[in-house]
Order: structure tokens, then sequence, then C-alpha cells
């Protein structure tokens, strides 16, 4: 067991390692440090239940730079009650907004929905995270699952232009579901390093998916570049991730290039 000169040791590491996140922060670009007012100025449904709200800052000044992957905190007052939700960035840096694609499920995101307005004001925390993009020459797979495809939207923008070949491959329950497709059929069609691949668990009659079903090992293995030497991310539910990983190893993909996040409590994904 750990002694009170240990506890409070380790207790100093957490709080250095927390001001060294804020002072970066602050010190990036149109960085801040704590909360900042931002106003919703755009409302975009890409789905029959995820929605995409705008943010621009309300004091007028610069949006902060950010990697492709990472989050920002939204702070809201639900009927007396504070709330705070962490929501992945899903466009690319350098725009003059920041863009969160929410799913509708829970009261926070009930809120976002139902209630905020254009030219409401929230308060939000400066974009965070280590799980970003990594900018090389490596070919770049993007696996996603449900309202998860948001992170992986944000890397797609930022790398669509590049000369390294992107797969997209992405599974939703059905049409209905499926968020950004059109985006993601133009960036297809607009550039020739990109390709995408759509996985329809529960089709309807009129759902025009590439498959129908689960991705298993020979399905991805057909969707995946011709070397194994690539930089894989991969986001989804629990059960997915940790289908997608033991694909992913079967597949020879590096350990050390399968990247991934959790949309919640972290888990085992080794079970």
């Amino acid at each position: 067991m750990l002694g009170g000169k240990a506890y409070g040791q380790l207790a100093q590491i957490l709080i250095d390692a927390e001001e060294a996140v804020y002072a970066d922060n602050e010190q990036r670009n149109g960085g801040w440090r704590g909360e900042r007012s931002f106003k919703l100025v755009q409302r975009h449904d890409e789905s029959a239940i995820i929605s995409s709200f705008y943010f621009q800052p309300s004091d007028g000044g610069a949006i902060p730079d950010f990697h492709a992957g990472q989050y920002i905190t939204i702070l809201l007052n639900i009927d007396g009650q504070a709330i705070r939700r962490n929501y992945s960035l899903s466009d690319a840096p350098g725009s003059d907004y920041l863009r969160i694609s929410v799913k509708l499920e829970g009261r926070a995101s009930q809120y976002l929905h139902d209630e905020l307005k254009v030219d409401d004001e929230v308060q939000l925390l400066a974009p965070c995270g280590d799980f970003i993009l990594r900018k090389n020459d490596k070919p770049l797979v993007l696996l996603t699952a449900g309202v998860c495809i948001t992170p992986a939207i944000s890397m797609l923008n930022t790398e669509a232009n590049a000369e390294r070949s992107i797969h997209f491959i992405h599974a939703a329950l059905n049409s209905q579901s499926h968020a950004f497709k059109s985006h993601v059929d133009q960036l297809c069609h607009a550039n020739n390093n990109i390709s995408s691949f759509y996985v329809y668990s529960e089709p309807t009659a009129n759902c025009q998916a590439n498959a129908n079903g689960f991705i298993d090992n020979e399905l991805l293995s057909t969707q995946l570049p011709n070397t194994p030497d690539a930089e894989l991310y991969l986001l989804g539910p629990l059960p997915f991730m940790r289908n997608m990983l033991k694909i992913a190893k079967q597949l020879a993909i590096p350990e050390s290039q399968i990247h991934y996040e959790f949309f919640g409590p972290v888990g085992d994904l080794s079970a």
C-alpha cells in the first residue's frame, strides 16, 4: 500500500500534468484557460439521430488550434443542474468555428437537440486529448461504427488533400442512422486517394450499403491497403472495438500503429 508521502507525490504528479495541459491550451493561438463563452451559429442534421453544432467565440476572438481527433468539453446548466460532456471535434482545424456532432441519447444531448437555439451561448473548455492523427505517408485506415465516426471525420477532412491513401470503413444500423455519408461520398469523388466502404447491420428495403451484416476478417482484409504498414484508427462501441482489434492483429497491422479511443468509460479490449 502507498504511504502518505507516496500519495502526496502521486497527487503532485497529477496536479503538474493537469497544469501542463492548461498551460498548453492557453499558449496555443486562440487558446484559453478555463471556461470561454461560445455562441451557437449553425446546426445541421447529419442523420435521423445525429446533428452537428457549430460554435464561434462570443468575444469575436480567434478559434484555437487543435489536432484532428481531439475533443472539447461543453458545460451546460439544465434545470439548475451543472452538466459537462466531452464531444469530439468533427471537422478539420483551421475553420472559423468549432463543430461537434452529437447523437440524440441522454439528457445533455436532448438539451442540445431540442432546446439549444442559434445565438444561444454555452461555455466550452479548450480542445484537449491525446488521441490525435499521425501525419505521415503511411496509408490511413479509419474504421468506425455509429456516432463514433465523428473524430474520424475530422481526420478525413484534415488529410483529404494529402497524398496518402485513405480507407474509410464505417458500420451503421442503416441509412437512416448513417451520418456524413454524402460528405464522405463527395470527398471520395473529388479525391482519388480516398475510398469508402459501408456496412449495415439492420438495413431497410431502401438501403444501399456495400455489405450487410457485420465486419469480419475476410471483409476487412479486402478493404485494407496492400501493406499492413498502415495507421489504423478504431472507433466504436466496446464490442465492435474488441472484434476489430482482434481482426487487425490477425491481419498483421503493427500494434504501435493501431489507435483507438473509448466513447464513455474505459473498457477492456482484451476480453
